[in-house]
């Protein structure tokens, strides 16, 4: 079995640092929307304004916000949604929203303008950045296992069916690799103490 390459929390702060925000805000905004989504590099390369999906809840009246992330792989199935929502943390809300207005984009507007390809050296330059040089882990992809790994180590306690619906996954046994690390982690944790 391949291993999943990924980075700890520590680690994706260090990306996401003010360092790489001042230095280049897009691929800020682009390394900060793959880790707080888990979303793949085609699918938040196809986001646009419209993804950005605000929502009224009823029992609190307050505003929320989600992304939705288009998964090219339901569209085979006619039982299946195409789209699907994850909410937003709240830093990366008001990253989006800032950029959005100072854009000023329409909502047809895709948020990048740019090829996979480009994205990914964005996504290795960003992490060279941090000190991750010539690290295998600087890729689009390790950023979408960071979120799966951290969303299941948070004590929030987000069940396995939720991750895998979040991730865009048609199956859990996708999913149980992540819970499978986890389980790792912790008994190195446990090794440890």
């Amino acid at each position: 079995m391949e291993k999943i390459k990924y980075f700890n929390p520590e680690e994706i702060k260090k990306i996401l640092s003010n360092k790489l925000k001042t230095k280049d805000y897009k691929k800020y905004l682009l390394c900060m929307l793959l880790a707080y989504t888990g979303g793949r590099i085609s699918e938040v390369l196809l986001l646009q304004k419209s993804d950005i999906v605000e929502h009224t809840n009823p029992k609190t009246n307050e505003t929320e916000y989600y992304i939705r992330l288009f998964t090219k792989k339901q569209i085979k199935k006619k039982d299946k949604d195409p789209y699907r929502y994850l909410p937003m943390h709240q830093k990366l809300q008001t990253e989006l929203l800032t950029y959005i207005l100072l854009k000023k984009l329409n909502d047809k507007d895709k948020l990048f303008t740019i090829t996979v390809r480009t994205a990914q050296n964005w996504i290795k330059e960003a992490c060279e950045l941090a000190g991750f040089i010539g690290d295998d882990r600087s890729h689009p992809h390790s950023f979408r296992h960071s979120f799966a790994i951290v969303t299941l180590l948070n004590k929030n306690d987000i069940k396995l069916r939720v991750l895998q619906k979040w991730l865009g996954h048609s199956k859990i046994e996708n999913t149980l690799i992540y819970q499978d690390i986890v389980a790792r982690d912790t008994n190195n944790f446990m090794k440890d103490f």
